[in-house]
């Protein structure tokens, strides 16, 4: 088995801590558009533009399961039965990427957070995958060609998912049980 050294390990936390960070901020800046609410410079966030914009494999699925699906470009006047509500599907976003970012930056269940950071990015990129000739998603930066820095970074989360980062560095490390050598009895 390969050892990892001291530079590696400190590269693989701060990279763990700076996708924390990013996620935790993203979700608490979220979570501050609706404590603020509705004024002249602050527009409470949604998903709902992304959502409608949605191109990908998994656009059609996430337009009928939110109720956002359009027929001639009308929006249905009652959403299908099954639909989740867009006001919920935020909530659970917004707090799920600051809480899964908290995680990441104390070093508390990363494999989990790491797990369920990069199923959101895989959802991200299902819906508005970065192919040629596609609109560009409200809040996307650059010009990409099928990879995209939402696919950079959840196989970043998928490599940390697999490496002990918050044993190395973090809460984690409280819960590794300590191999101690056992004396016998002479």
């Amino acid at each position: 088995m390969m050892r990892i050294n001291g530079w590696a390990c400190f590269f693989l936390v701060t990279l763990r801590l700076v996708i924390g960070w990013h996620f935790f901020i993203e979700g608490v800046h979220k979570i501050h558009t609706h404590r603020i609410g509705k004024t002249s410079t602050n527009t409470p966030w949604s998903s709902e533009a992304f959502f409608r914009s949605g191109y990908g494999p998994l656009a059609p699925l996430s337009k009928q399961l939110t109720g956002l699906e359009a027929k001639s470009g009308v929006e249905l006047e009652t959403p299908p039965r099954h639909s989740v509500d867009i006001i919920t599907l935020d909530k659970f976003t917004m707090w799920g990427l600051a809480i899964c970012g908290g995680l990441l930056l104390l070093g508390l269940f990363c494999r989990s957070a790491c797990f369920l950071l990069a199923l959101f990015l895989l959802s991200v990129t299902l819906i508005a995958p970065a192919v040629p000739g596609a609109p560009t998603p409200p809040g996307s930066t650059g010009h990409y060609l099928y990879i995209n820095l939402f696919t950079i970074e959840m196989i970043a989360l998928l490599a940390l998912m697999i490496l002990p980062t918050g044993k190395w560095f973090g809460v984690d490390a409280l819960f590794v049980r300590r191999a101690r050598p056992i004396a016998h009895a002479q």
